[in-house]
């Protein structure tokens, strides 16, 4: 792969994969192991999630088409070697899903293929899958697809609410468990105090000494 012609695309538009096509290959192994390698980069490179997730469904039985298909992301791999997942600092809380649908697009079952992304600043969460059930048209694919965009989008506002200060003033109001308790008592700083920080004690003992003549007859007028 080191003298191959780099692609500006990890897959054609037009490429249609079907486990009836092609001849199986000698070493499967190869495949497999190649795909297993793919599915990891994928998490840092949401540009080959669907490609990926399209070879990995032949794992069973991978036939020269199928390899081919691996090739051709390889190929594109090279082209963008340099390129990376950025992560960008940002403290909005604004959401925004997109999500999108290909009816019918597998030859041998014709399930649809969906995909979604919630996007901050940052991409939070992707997905890029067969749905497990067929579509009767187009309209009901794209529903499928908008109903999980919608509820991964629920899930993450819900945990960056349950991760943010609002929820802090649980604490006051009502009893929680103590793994609760104990993370939101540090967003308090309810916490020792280490050495660099000036401690004081309340605790103590006044002696005679420590009052004046005057002091000491007022203390045995008061007695």
């Amino acid at each position: 792969m080191v003298l191959v012609k780099p692609l500006s695309t990890p897959m054609a538009a037009s490429t249609t994969l079907s486990c009836f096509e092609g001849s199986t290959i000698m070493d499967t192994t190869l495949y497999r192991s190649t795909v297993g390698s793919l599915q990891y980069l994928s998490l840092i490179r949401p540009d080959v999630s669907f490609v990926v997730n399209k070879v990995s469904q032949f794992m069973q039985d991978p036939r020269n088409t199928h390899w081919s298909a691996v090739k051709c992301i390889m190929c594109y791999l090279k082209s963008t070697i340099s390129h990376t997942f950025c992560i960008h600092r940002n403290s909005s809380k604004q959401l925004t899903a997109f999500s999108d649908s290909d009816w019918a697009s597998c030859p041998d079952d014709k399930r649809s293929m969906s995909g979604y992304c919630v996007l901050g600043k940052n991409i939070l969460s992707r997905s890029s899958k067969k749905q497990p059930t067929l579509s009767r048209s187009s309209t009901e694919a794209e529903y499928k697809a908008i109903a999980n965009a919608s509820a991964e989008l629920v899930w993450i506002q819900t945990l960056l609410g349950e991760l943010g200060q609002e929820q802090l003033t649980n604490i006051l109001a009502k009893p929680l468990t103590s793994a609760r308790f104990i993370l939101l008592k540090s967003n308090l700083n309810i916490q020792l105090p280490t050495s660099s920080l000036p401690t004081s004690s309340l605790r103590g003992r006044i002696g005679s000494n420590d009052l004046s003549t005057s002091d000491q007859a007022k203390v045995i007028e008061l007695d």
